[in-house]
């Protein structure tokens, strides 16, 4: 061997073996603990303000479209649409009251599929009668929303309460039935 090709073999076998270590050193590194779960935001002044507006401005807007409604200028499934922002406004409000993480998520799958699937009926009895076909924006929300409740539900499977409360709250969509609903679904 030439002192050209020795100097070549030198600098490959350098170049192979710093690949090597590159490649089989992160094999020998400790595993990172898994990051850690967000804690609870601390319930502010602030916050508390916030969720306030934020439902009463949901309501005013439920308000008006109902009115609306009424006066022939909205349709039905505006009403449930503003129905179901209301709704998880109140959710939204009522969360911050809740023990550490629980936030009442299956309510809000439930309230969120009950009101989607009200919306996709409607929009199925108008297509039924000459009018505008599926929307499918409207139809993947509905189904992502009975998806969530589904893979929801296991958590409250066995809490009586909460099933008598959402039946009562499915047959009468009052504030007052879904306040019952989430505490039951929190206080489990």
């Amino acid at each position: 061997m030439s002192g050209m090709d020795w100097l070549k073999h030198i600098g490959i076998t350098v170049l192979v073996s710093f690949m090597v270590v590159i490649l089989v050193l992160p094999l020998f590194r400790p595993k990172a603990a898994p990051p850690a779960l967000p804690s609870v935001c601390p319930v502010t002044p602030e916050l508390r303000t916030a969720a306030k507006e934020y439902r009463e401005k949901m309501e005013k807007i439920d308000r008006e479209v109902q009115g609306m409604y009424k006066a022939g200028t909205m349709p039905l499934t505006e009403v449930y649409q503003a129905d179901l922002e209301r709704d998880l406004a109140y959710l939204e409000e009522l969360a911050l009251d809740a023990p550490s993480g629980r936030a009442g998520m299956v309510s809000r799958a439930v309230v969120s599929a009950f009101y989607n699937g009200r919306i996709v009926l409607l929009q199925r009895e108008a297509f039924s009668i000459g009018g505008e076909p599926e929307n499918a924006q409207l139809v993947k929300v509905y189904y992502l929303a009975r998806v969530e409740l589904a893979r929801l539900m296991p958590e409250v499977k066995d809490n009586t309460a909460f099933s008598a409360a959402r039946a009562a709250w499915e047959k009468q969509p009052t504030l007052e039935n879904l306040k019952k609903m989430f505490e039951a679904e929190v206080r489990q």
